[in-house]
């Protein structure tokens, strides 16, 4: 069931001419009966429900999932049957009037904030120990889910957090550990012009394991870029 209708359907099928029409929806938009969106109009009290609804779908979220930032709009729009299209308006309706935030893709109440279980933070803790015991060999993400499963959701907190940072092969690093890395291998490069994954390892005291996902991590952020078996910084990074 459509949420809206566009102007030009609407000059499609009326016999009224398009300044009429135009009229009519200034008219009806005067005294609060629609709602004019980018394409076209909808009812007030059809605006209002979607606006409730999104809210309260959002409620649900949070209750349930507290460690999660929110819904993506695709999600909501799945989830309230609403075509995404209607619902983009509604939610950047609720965003200027600070009802709901957005944290990347994610959409959340405005006074949501993420946040683990008592029981998940001590979980947490678990997991910031081993980090800290071998930050620059740091387990990776298959080695701790054998450890513990519960450890999944916790991981999924704080890469969504920014506290650590995944690269492939499931290999994770704390955020602040990853900064200084990053800092030690662009002062390498800066002294030796280029680097080899084992030098870069030598120099991180770290092993081949780890070193080639650091380097194809940089290569993304586009921090340094492959040149035969080198690597070198990046100009444009």
């Amino acid at each position: 069931k459509r949420n809206f209708i566009s102007l030009s359907e609407l000059l499609e099928n009326s016999h009224f001419s398009e300044k009429e029409i135009g009229g009519q929806v200034a008219e009806l938009k005067k005294q609060n009966r629609i709602v004019t969106i980018a394409d076209g109009v909808v009812l007030s009290q059809k605006w209002r429900e979607a606006g409730q609804r999104v809210k309260s779908e959002l409620v649900t979220e949070h209750k349930k999932f507290s460690y999660k930032l929110g819904l993506i709009l695709a999600e909501l729009s799945s989830r309230l049957k609403i075509e995404e299209r209607f619902l983009q308006e509604v939610t950047n309706s609720l965003l200027k009037e600070h009802q709901i935030v957005q944290r990347g893709a994610f959409l959340s109440l405005s006074d949501f904030k993420p946040q683990l279980s008592e029981s998940q933070r001590k979980i947490e803790k678990i997991i910031w120990d081993k980090f800290n015991s071998s930050p620059l060999t740091p387990p990776t993400k298959e080695e701790l889910l054998k450890q513990n499963s519960e450890f999944e959701t916790v991981l999924y907190f704080l890469l969504q957090q920014n506290q650590l940072v995944e690269l492939t092969e499931g290999i994770l690093f704390k955020s602040d550990e990853f900064e200084k890395i990053k800092n030690k291998v662009i002062e390498l490069m800066q002294q030796k012009g280029k680097a080899t994954v084992g030098e870069v390892k030598e120099h991180l005291a770290t092993t081949r394991k780890y070193a080639v996902p650091i380097l194809v991590k940089f290569d993304q952020l586009e921090i340094t870029k492959r040149v035969g078996d080198y690597r070198v910084l990046n100009s444009t990074g």
